[in-house]
C-alpha cells in the first residue's frame, strides 16, 4: 500500500494499521460511524390537560432511555454491536407528534 493511499483513509477518519508477517500482508482499518436513528415512541393516554411539550419531553426521554437500555444490555452480554465507546451524540429532535381521537 502506498502512502497516498495509506493518507487518504485518514483524511476519513479512519485509522490504518499494516500487519506483516513472512507470507501475508493484511491491513486493519477501523471507522467510527454517525447515524441517526428514528425511534417510534408507543402512545398512551393523555389527559385534557397535558401540553404538547409535555408530550415532546417524554418522547425524547423514552427514546434517549431506550437506546442507553439497549446499550446497557448489550455491554454486559458482550455483544460486539455497541462496542466501548458507542454514545448519544447530537441534539435528539422530536419530528411528528400524532394525535388519535
Amino acid at each position: 500500500m502506498n502512502q497516498p493511499f495509506q493518507s487518504a483513509w485518514h483524511n476519513f477518519g479512519l485509522s490504518i494499521r499494516r500487519k506483516n508477517k513472512m507470507s501475508e500482508n493484511k491491513v486493519e482499518a477501523r471507522a467510527i460511524v454517525t447515524l441517526t436513528l428514528e425511534i417510534p415512541i408507543g402512545g398512551g393516554a393523555w389527559g385534557a390537560e397535558c401540553t404538547v411539550g409535555q408530550v415532546h419531553k417524554q418522547a425524547l426521554d423514552n427514546a434517549q432511555g431506550c437506546i442507553r437500555q439497549a446499550m446497557q444490555l448489550d455491554r454486559q452480554v458482550k455483544s460486539p454491536c455497541f462496542p466501548p465507546g458507542t454514545r448519544i451524540i447530537g441534539e435528539p429532535k422530536v419530528t411528528k407528534i400524532l394525535v388519535d381521537g
